[in-house]
């Protein structure tokens, strides 16, 4: 009933909040491994922002180079974050569906819910006759498939602000010039932002989050070809503290 659906809500938004205050924590962290400094942590509607800048190098090949390393290395700090989530919450699922607490079990797909597409569809499923909601399963199901979208998404998806841009465009500035990295990311992410707005609207149509992500890949995509354009690609934000 309408108990059950709210205990749901409130058990999902800690679980959201609690991934997201860790993945920002998770930045933090690789930042003071490198020797830099974390002045703060903002959470807000849209999700979180870590503050954390790197150790001061000298403006020279090596600076530059160490610079770029440490940029990355604290990239990649909040996404890991995400692999114990989902091992935490898969475990626990795996766990969950073997209990037979019921005559028709704990859950809707049987022992192992990870190999029925519906599970990565997010389909939350109510109990026969009209009882309610699934309630352990749908809770630990939407919990693991955030955290693996979220993985996902900041890894694979180099949309600014996301940490797969900074991974992204530090990497190809370790190669190339501005211009020419700022024309290679534009042609890779517009690729992305591609495939994840097909998949966004066919296979995972319940997954709105992916959907959006791409569309804003392709507008930041836009965005950078325009300054790429007019010779001030210097001026986007993931090159002007490149």
């Amino acid at each position: 009933g309408r108990t059950t659906l709210l205990s749901r809500i409130v058990l999902f938004n800690v679980s959201l909040w609690e991934c997201i205050l860790i993945h920002e924590l998770g930045h933090c962290l690789a930042g003071y491994m490198v020797g830099g400094h974390t002045d703060k942590v903002l959470l807000w509607p849209l999700g979180g922002l870590a503050f954390t800048q790197p150790p001061a190098q000298l403006n020279n090949a090596e600076g530059d180079t160490k610079r770029r390393k440490n940029h990355i290395i604290i990239a990649f700090g909040g996404p890991l974050t995400h692999i114990p989530h989902m091992i935490l919450y898969g475990g626990l699922l795996m766990w969950y569906c073997q209990v037979d607490e019921w005559g028709y079990g704990n859950c809707p797909y049987g022992s192992n819910p990870f190999s029925i597409s519906a599970f990565w569809q997010e389909t939350i499923i109510a109990l026969p006759d009209g009882q309610g909601l699934w309630f352990w399963y749908d809770f630990l199901m939407i919990s693991f498939m955030l955290n693996f979208w979220l993985f996902i998404i900041n890894l694979f998806i180099p949309a600014y602000p996301l940490d797969g841009s900074r991974i992204f465009m530090n990497w190809l500035l370790g190669k190339w010039d501005r211009q020419m990295s700022a024309t290679i990311y534009c042609w890779i992410t517009g690729i992305i932002a591609v495939i994840a707005i097909v998949l966004g609207a066919t296979l995972f149509r319940t997954q709105t989050m992916l959907f959006f992500t791409g569309i804003w890949a392709a507008f930041q995509v836009y965005q950078l070809s325009m300054l790429i354009q007019s010779s001030t690609e210097y001026q986007h934000p993931l090159l002007n503290q490149a």
